[in-house]
């Protein structure tokens, strides 16, 4: 091991390991080490350990230790219970569903590793190359051959060879492989058709299996399109209750104008014409005393 370089960083002290060693060298130990998630609550560790011994019957030691709320490592013995637990993917222990993620020096609790086990399919695979040492050879450019079926083991389906292998699903899936027979002239040999089944999505943004960023980007931009929906049905029904308080104060001056200015009635009306027509009368017998008076001065005068 590289002795580790000190130094600071941030005004903090770092401590600078050299690659090789953190990712191959102390990662050795670990190789056969898997991850177990839990979808939801996790049962008591004892009872963990119990129920993972009797459901997969490995043929070396195990060790299981509790990582956090929801996850466990799992440590196995050899290559054969490694490959074993794995490709079971999920399984039930006391009634809780635990998913099953291979082990890498990078892990991280908010993240799912994207390498996976798949079963592919070699159609018309010449029928002397069902071996493992020659599939595993072919399909190097793709991904590690954990093993082959039975049936191609056996050699009882000549159609075509399967076998699981172990995935990146950040990486290209090729459709075809050169089978070639001459490095040194390239047009002698044959394209092999390859297949994947049933190969899970996973999202590069937030790296989890499940899904595509695609499906994460139509989310965000749904979110988005909602948000813009409610901010614009919530501005409209702002402007809708502005304007029907304008038109409820528009209302209340008008009706409050009208209380204000007492327009006649029929019966004020008929009161005043009598009123006024008493003060003419009353006008009228006034001046006939008047005139009468001044035709009794000139006739006592005369």
């Amino acid at each position: 091991m590289v002795t580790p370089k000190v130094t600071t960083k941030q005004g903090l002290p770092a401590v600078i390991f050299d690659m090789d060693d953190f990712m191959v060298k102390l990662a050795i130990d670990c190789k056969y080490t898997l991850v177990g998630k839990f979808t939801n609550t996790m049962p008591k560790i004892k009872l963990i350990r119990k129920s993972f011994i009797k459901k997969t019957q490995l043929t070396g030691k195990v060790n299981i230790a509790q990582y956090k709320a929801r996850h466990v490592y799992i440590d196995l013995e050899n290559e054969l219970d490694f490959i074993t637990v794995w490709t079971k993917q999920r399984m039930s222990i006391e009634g809780k569903l635990i998913r099953i993620h291979t082990w890498t020096p990078n892990f991280r609790l908010k993240e799912e590793t994207p390498i996976v086990p798949v079963w592919v399919l070699l159609p018309d695979l010449p029928w002397h190359c069902y071996k493992k040492q020659f599939v595993s050879a072919l399909l190097s450019p793709i991904g590690k051959v954990l093993y082959l079926d039975t049936t191609s083991i056996q050699k009882t389906r000549a159609s075509m060879a399967k076998e699981k292998i172990q995935l990146d699903l950040t990486k290209e899936r090729p459709p075809h492989v050169w089978l070639g027979l001459d490095e040194e002239d390239l047009t002698n040999g044959r394209w092999q058709a390859i297949e994947y089944e049933d190969v899970p999505d996973y999202c590069k943004y937030c790296r989890h299996q499940g899904h595509t960023i695609q499906d994460y980007n139509n989310k965000i931009r749904d979110e988005e399109y909602r948000k813009k929906r409610e901010l614009e049905d919530e501005k409209k029904n702002k402007n809708k209750g502005e304007q029907i308080q304008k038109q409820n104060a528009n209302k209340q001056n008008k009706a409050k104008d009208k209380k204000e200015y007492h327009y006649p009635t029929n019966r004020n009306f008929t009161n005043q014409q009598q009123a006024d027509q008493k003060q003419e009368e009353g006008w009228k017998t006034q001046k006939r005393k008047h005139n009468k008076q001044q035709e009794d001065k000139v006739q006592k005068t005369v």
